[in-house]
């Protein structure tokens, strides 16, 4: 399927009544929450995909572990979007869509947790237990660039045993490179997209 025909979860700006922050707002806002559950319609990705009227939800999710390191990636010309060519991130996700009888808070989850089996290795037991399952920390809304403006990140923590870390990796290491580091040696790397240097505090 051509990705721009995907069928996407969006979120009309103007549902937050000129009131939506800039930057990451963590603990995400309960009222900010509900309007993006309530609210969000079904869309494809081509009719909102360059449209800042709307934003699309994307789960952001941030691999850390209990031994201070991070999961850093990078992404390659052969990513569908362009826009990203060459940054670094410490966000794994994407496009989250609707599900039949589900609300729109467990479908953003239960994409979320797809797209980590999708983009990762070591990934086959998430969710299946309390202590591998990613946690929501904060909401991303950064209108500075083309790609921030259409799109609204869900923030999750996932907390990895340092016996899980050595599976965890990228699947398609065409489209994107992964390693785990330090946090300080992360916060040296060059050329993060904005989501991941608005997470990282370096802006």
């Amino acid at each position: 399927m051509n990705k721009l025909s995907e069928i996407v979860w969006a979120v009309e700006v103007s549902t937050f009544e000129g009131k939506l922050f800039e930057g990451y707002q963590v603990p995400p806002d309960p009222t900010v929450l509900n309007k993006i559950y309530n609210n969000s319609v079904a869309m494809s990705r081509r009719d909102c995909e360059e449209n800042p009227e709307f934003k699309h939800i994307i789960p952001y999710v941030v691999l850390t572990s209990e031994t201070n390191d991070i999961f850093v990636t990078r992404r390659t010309s052969n990513q569908t979007e362009g826009r990203l060519h060459g940054k670094a991130s410490i966000g794994v996700g994407g496009h989250v869509g609707p599900m039949r009888y589900v609300t729109v808070k467990d479908s953003i989850h239960v994409g979320m947790l797809r797209e980590l089996q999708e983009e990762l290795t070591g990934m086959d037991a998430i969710g299946t237990s309390f202590d591998f399952l990613p946690k929501l920390v904060g909401i991303l809304s950064d209108n500075s660039n083309s790609v921030g403006a259409v799109h609204l990140g869900l923030v999750y923590e996932l907390l990895v045993d340092p016996d899980r870390m050595e599976s965890i990796n990228i699947k398609e290491t065409e489209n994107m490179t992964g390693v785990w580091m330090p946090y300080d040696d992360a916060l040296k790397v060059e050329n993060y997209e904005s989501w991941s240097a608005l997470v990282l505090g370096l802006i």
